[in-house]
């Protein structure tokens, strides 16, 4: 659903023209997020029709904000330096992430099961692999348009395993 949403972003915001042959895609692609968000479709009842449509709609919005941020991503290029708008994305990353830390903290429900090690490694995986991969992100974003780098970005969590998987063990 990224994608879709990125595209239709893509042309409201940056003017960019999909070819004609995405609509059909962009249907195709609703009734496969229907079908695999909501199995029993229209038959499932009660509170398991709720459970699954809140986590549907919560998948839709995740999809969205991702497809948005692909499109704002590609007008703040245009406008900036790719390093900078790397330098922007993480920073504002970390503020949100921390303020999440923080709200889970406060709750009490740290968990038990990692250590330091552990948590070193985890936010070494997600820096030094991750920023790389963002600032050649930017840099190619510059150079193409939002809706390529929406189907494009489609790749990127199993590249980032492959290389994590590859040179970290």
């Amino acid at each position: 659903m990224q994608p879709v949403f990125a595209v239709l972003a893509a042309r409201a915001l940056l003017g960019e023209r999909p070819r004609p042959s995405f609509y059909a895609w962009g249907l195709v692609a609703l009734v496969a997020a229907a079908l695999v968000a909501l199995p029993e479709g229209p038959l499932a009842i009660g509170a398991e029709a709720a459970r699954l449509f809140s986590g549907a709609m919560l998948a839709l919005g995740a999809a969205c904000c991702w497809g948005l941020c692909t499109v704002l991503g590609k007008f703040v290029t245009s406008r900036v330096s790719f390093p900078v708008t790397s330098f922007l994305r993480f920073a504002w990353g970390l503020v949100g992430i921390s303020a999440l830390l923080l709200l889970e903290l406060m709750s009490a429900r740290v968990p038990e099961t990692l250590d330091r090690p552990q948590l070193l490694s985890i936010a070494y995986m997600g820096l030094v692999p991750g920023v790389a991969a963002m600032y050649l992100y930017y840099a190619g974003l510059r150079r193409t348009t939002a809706s390529a780098a929406a189907i494009a970005e489609m790749f990127f969590p199993v590249a980032a395993v492959l290389i994590n998987w590859r040179f970290l063990g």
